[in-house]
C-alpha cells in the first residue's frame, strides 16, 4: 500500500495536471490523516479551482490559524476568500458591503496582486454605484507607480490606466472640475490608447462649468471620424439639441443609432430619437421607434412606463392606416429603414458579414469575471464573444440566440469566428 509520501507526490502531480477532482479526493485523504500545511494548501488550490468554496472557505479558516507563515498555503487561503466573496458579485450589491468584505481580506496581508484586485473591486464597486467619496478613498490605498500598464490582451484596459482614469473621475465627479482638467492634462498623453475617455471627462467638466462650447469642440473632435462610439455620438448628440442645435443634434442621434453597438443598450436613445422625430411631427417615425423601446422593455421583463404606452396609443389614433409589427426584429427593421433613408447607415463593411442568417442558441460561460471575452457554448462547438456584447443582466450558463461573423484570431494567428447580435432566449 502506498505511504504517505508517495500519495502527497501523486495529489500534488495530479494537481498540476489540472485533475482537481482526482487530486482532491487524495488530499482529503491525507488531511485526515495529517494536518500538515502542504496538504491544506494543495486541498484548496484544487477546491477553489472546483468552485467549491463552501468547503475551501471552512478549510482556509482552518489552515490561516494554523499556518500564518507558509506564503503557499496563505496566499491560498487569500485567493480562496478573493474567489469565493468577490467575483461574480451581484448586479445590485452595495459599496458598503464590497468594503467590509474587502477590509476582512486585507486583514490577511496578502500581496500586491491578490491586494490589488481586491481594492480595485471596492473601486469599481463605488463608481458602479456613484459612491466618489468611497471610490476616492480607495484609489489611495493603490501605489500607482507600481501598477503594470500592460494587458493580456490587446486593447483592454491596463491597471495603471484604470487608476489614472477613476483618479480623474473622482475629481470631477466632486465637483473639483479645474483639478480633475488639469490632472488629465497632465497624464493623458500616457495613455493615447485611451485618450477618447480623458477627453469626454474633459468635456463633461466644461459643460458643467457652463462653459459649453469649450464642451462641444472636445466633442467635436471625438466624432469626426467614422469609427465613433455610439455612445458618443449620443451624448454629443444630446448636448447639441440641448444648446439649441437641434438639427446638427438630431444627425448625432441618428448616427449613433446606425453604430455598431447592443441595441439592448440603445434603449435610452432610441428613446430620445422617438421624441424628436415627434417634436418635428414625424408621427409615423415617432410611433416605430416608441415601439421598438416598448419591444426591448418587454422581451427583456423590464417595466414598461404607462407614460409610454399612453404616447404610443396616442400616435396610433393620429396614423390608423399604421400596422404596428409586433415581434422586435420586425420593427427594428423599420427603424433601420428610417436611418437608411435619412442617408445614415453606409454599405456594410464585408469584414464583419454575418456568416449565418438563421439563429444560434447556446449557452453563456461567464469564466473569469476579471476578463473581457467569454465564450458560448453550442452543441460541441464553443464560440468566443465579447462581454461588451452580452445583453444585462446576464448569468453564467443562460441561454441565449446569436449571429457569427468573421474575425482574427491573434493568439493563433488565424481567421476565426466570434459571437454577436446576442440576445436572451427564454428557456
Amino acid at each position: 500500500m502506498p505511504d504517505y509520501s508517495d500519495k502527497s507526490v501523486e495529489a500534488n502531480q495530479l494537481r498540476k495536471s489540472g485533475d482537481f477532482k482526482a487530486a482532491t479526493k487524495i488530499y482529503q485523504e491525507l488531511w485526515g490523516l495529517d494536518e500538515n500545511k502542504f496538504t491544506a494548501a494543495g486541498l484548496l488550490h484544487c477546491l477553489r479551482k472546483q468552485q467549491k468554496f463552501d468547503e475551501a472557505l471552512e478549510l482556509s479558516t482552518v489552515a490561516f490559524q494554523k499556518f500564518p507563515d507558509f506564503d503557499w498555503c496563505r496566499n491560498e487561503c487569500i485567493w480562496t476568500n478573493i474567489s469565493a466573496k468577490l467575483y461574480n458579485l451581484p448586479e445590485n450589491i452595495d459599496t458598503l458591503s464590497v468594503v467590509n468584505i474587502t477590509n476582512s481580506i486585507l486583514e490577511m496581508k496578502p500581496e500586491i496582486i491578490p491586494y490589488n484586485f481586491a481594492v480595485f473591486k471596492v473601486i469599481k464597486t463605488a463608481k458602479k454605484n456613484r459612491d466618489w467619496l468611497i471610490m476616492n478613498d480607495w484609489l489611495i490605498k493603490i501605489d500607482s507607480e507600481k501598477l503594470k500598464n500592460e494587458s493580456e490582451i490587446k486593447g483592454n484596459w491596463t491597471d495603471k490606466e484604470l487608476w489614472f482614469y477613476y483618479k480623474a473621475v473622482g475629481l470631477i465627479a466632486i465637483g473639483d472640475f479645474e483639478e480633475g482638467v488639469e490632472f488629465i492634462n497632465r497624464v493623458k498623453d500616457q495613455f493615447r490608447s485611451k485618450s477618447k475617455f480623458f477627453d469626454r471627462l474633459s468635456a463633461k467638466a466644461q459643460i458643467a462649468q457652463q462653459n459649453f462650447e469649450s464642451g462641444e469642440k472636445i466633442y467635436e473632435k471625438l466624432t469626426r471620424n467614422d469609427r465613433v462610439d455610439w455612445w458618443i455620438l449620443h451624448e454629443y448628440g444630446k448636448l447639441l439639441i440641448k444648446n439649441d442645435k437641434s438639427i446638427a443634434g438630431f444627425k448625432m442621434l441618428l448616427r449613433a443609432a446606425a453604430a455598431p453597438g447592443p441595441l439592448i443598450n440603445k434603449i435610452s436613445l432610441i428613446s430620445d430619437l422617438a421624441q424628436e422625430f415627434e417634436k418635428q411631427n414625424k408621427t409615423e417615425e415617432a410611433l416605430y421607434h416608441f415601439q421598438l423601446v416598448k419591444l426591448i422593455r418587454e422581451e427583456n421583463g423590464w417595466f414598461v412606463s404607462d407614460e409610454l404606452i399612453k404616447r404610443t396609443e396616442n400616435l396610433k389614433e393620429d396614423s390608423e392606416n399604421i400596422v404596428l409589427p409586433k415581434r422586435l426584429k420586425d420593427i427594428f427593421k423599420l427603424c433601420k429603414n428610417t436611418w437608411r433613408e435619412l442617408g445614415i447607415i453606409k454599405e456594410p463593411n464585408n469584414s464583419r458579414k454575418i456568416l449565418n442568417s438563421k439563429m444560434l442558441n447556446g449557452f453563456v460561460k461567464l469564466g473569469d469575471s476579471t476578463k473581457p471575452f467569454c465564450f458560448i457554448k453550442s452543441g460541441k462547438e464553443s464560440f468566443f464573444c465579447s462581454k461588451s456584447e452580452l445583453p444585462k443582466p446576464i448569468s453564467d450558463g443562460q441561454l441565449v440566440k446569436f449571429q457569427l461573423i468573421q474575425a482574427f484570431d491573434k493568439k493563433k494567428n488565424k481567421d476565426s469566428v466570434k459571437a454577436t447580435n446576442i440576445s436572451l432566449l427564454k428557456e
